[in-house]
């Protein structure tokens, strides 16, 4: 299911429906009626788990699907470690968790944009982490934040699926 198409960082959100159950999983930014969508496709009951905002994310194993439910620490888009409460640092050992788990999963599956993404961008996205905090990557753009304090300096990497946006503190 998608929520917001066309919108930048389309949330995306997805319905699991199991032999007893269904769960929905992230619930989108509250436009329309989920439970009505969700009364339609499915009569099991059912839950919400709800694997993001940023830097408080979760991600969730489908060990029988083989998916990867990533939150907000990947997405095909601009991902953040800047905003209130990130940690690069905290950030590059969640990305090394997940890329030690990729023989357990064949998709990530992102919490917005694009959905069946290919796993081995998870190891991208952890490498970009790590070349940035070490200084071996080097193409960035500076700019003041618009997400948070205007005073707050970013930096954004670019790369070929994904950007990833860093305090300029970091380097300091």
């Amino acid at each position: 299911m998608r929520e917001e198409e066309g919108q930048y960082d389309e949330a995306l959100i997805y319905l699991v429906i199991g032999e007893e159950r269904a769960a929905v999983i992230d619930g989108g930014t509250g436009i329309g009626r989920l439970d009505r969508l969700v009364m339609e496709l499915t009569d099991k009951p059912y839950f919400l788990l709800l694997t993001h905002t940023h830097n408080d994310h979760i991600c969730l194993l489908d060990r029988e699907a083989r998916y990867l439910y990533t939150g907000d620490i990947y997405y095909t888009g601009g991902v953040t470690s800047y905003l209130p409460g990130g940690n690069h640092d905290d950030f590059i050992k969640s990305c090394k968790r997940l890329v030690d788990l990729m023989p357990e999963y064949d998709y990530l599956m992102p919490a917005h944009n694009e959905p069946l993404v290919e796993p081995e961008q998870m190891r991208e996205m952890y490498e970009a982490a790590k070349g940035i905090k070490d200084g071996s990557i080097t193409d960035y753009t500076s700019r003041r934040s618009v997400a948070t304090n205007y005073d707050t300096m970013i930096r954004r990497y670019q790369f070929s699926k994904f950007s990833l946006s860093v305090r300029e503190s970091l380097f300091k």
